[in-house]
């Protein structure tokens, strides 16, 4: 076995040089051929993995920065519907408690730094145009767009 092994070493060896004559010269000596393909592969494995390490984790950490906007949007729209619930019960009006229920959110959400650094539009980019309050349900509906921290086509 460590023979043929042995053997094909031998043989790719051979294989690696050629004869190379240069213009006006009659010696003839023996020069490699290209055989540094597996290092040019290293190489730009080694330039390429770091770069496509570096995008995964920028994605992860903006996934992380959505779930804090989704949070707070969230806390604010529970805040704000259990305060105009309470209102709408002292009074019977629903189109009063819909706009309270506006008001009570944009003041929830106004020192908010994560709203308003990636919303589009920041706290006035969040919408409640379908919020509703059909007796004593409120419906509050949240629509919203977050920007990418880095824009690719401007």
């Amino acid at each position: 076995m460590k023979v043929s092994f042995v053997n094909k070493v031998k043989f790719h060896i051979k294989k690696l040089y050629r004869k190379a004559k240069l213009p006006g010269d009659d010696s003839s000596q023996k020069m490699p051929s290209c055989t540094c393909l597996k290092a040019s592969y290293t190489l730009e494995a080694a330039v390429i993995f770091p770069l496509v390490a570096g995008f995964f984790v920028f994605i992860l950490f903006f996934f992380f920065r959505v779930v804090q906007v989704e949070s707070q949007v969230k806390a604010a729209l529970y805040y704000s519907s259990r305060m105009s619930a309470l209102a709408s019960s002292a009074n019977d009006s629903s189109v009063v408690s819909v706009a309270t229920a506006e008001v009570l959110f944009r003041s929830r959400i106004s020192d908010s730094k994560h709203i308003n650094t990636y919303v589009s539009g920041g706290r006035y980019g969040v919408s409640l145009l379908g919020s509703s309050m059909d007796g004593d349900d409120v419906a509050l509906k949240a629509k919203y767009k977050v920007k990418l921290p880095v824009s690719f086509l401007r």
